[in-house]
């Protein structure tokens, strides 16, 4: 049986943890939007967005890897600008951010094979300050004249509380993510004609 001092001990030890739980799924909370916690545990989870998109695969592609910083939230971001996020899409380049005093590297490109996957590894936003990496994967296929994107984001690291929180809230996340390049996507096609 464990001593009452040691409970103690141990809730004020975790409250800080369980506040940032709460102020993470706040900020990472979309409107509404979910995908898949595929699985999740001490050591990690699995997510999955998928989503049909009424764009051509090149388009998409375009729109993911050039122009981030239009569809991506803001509130996602260090510094509250998504115009300041870039990805380089080639092996070791940088899905980055740039700060007024600095840069974030927020994922590394580890696998380009043009407008039909892109491969990132590491652990976004908060992930980071926990030690946890991860492999972010965007899959494209032609659907008809439109898009499939399947996301999928694999995460490992020591969650002591487990990952149950964090999976929900980076999964909220990715999925915002995902409607919003969906979104973006979409609307640039009907307007401009991208990639026709």
């Amino acid at each position: 049986m464990r001593h009452p001092a040691e409970a103690s001990f141990r809730a004020r030890r975790c409250w800080p943890l369980r506040t940032l739980l709460v102020l993470v799924g706040s900020l990472f909370a979309g409107a509404g939007v979910q995908g898949d916690v595929i699985a999740h545990g001490e050591g990690g989870f699995q997510l999955r967005s998928s989503v049909s998109i009424a764009a051509p695969v090149a388009a998409v592609f375009e729109a993911l890897t050039g122009r981030i910083g239009s569809w991506w939230d803001g509130a996602h971001t260090y510094g509250g600008n998504a115009s300041a996020l870039s990805i380089d899409p080639s092996p070791g380049g940088c899905f980055c951010e740039t700060l007024s005093g600095g840069e974030v590297q927020h994922l590394t490109v580890s696998f380009v094979d043009q407008d039909r996957e892109l491969r990132l590894l590491g652990g976004l936003g908060p992930l980071q300050a926990l030690g946890a990496t991860g492999a972010m994967r965007f899959a494209l296929t032609e659907a008809g004249a439109g898009t499939r994107l399947d996301v999928t984001y694999n995460v490992t690291g020591f969650f002591p509380d487990g990952s149950a929180d964090w999976a929900g809230a980076v999964d909220r996340v990715v999925a915002e993510q995902v409607h919003r390049l969906k979104a973006y996507a979409e609307d640039s096609e009907g307007a401009t004609g991208m990639g026709s």
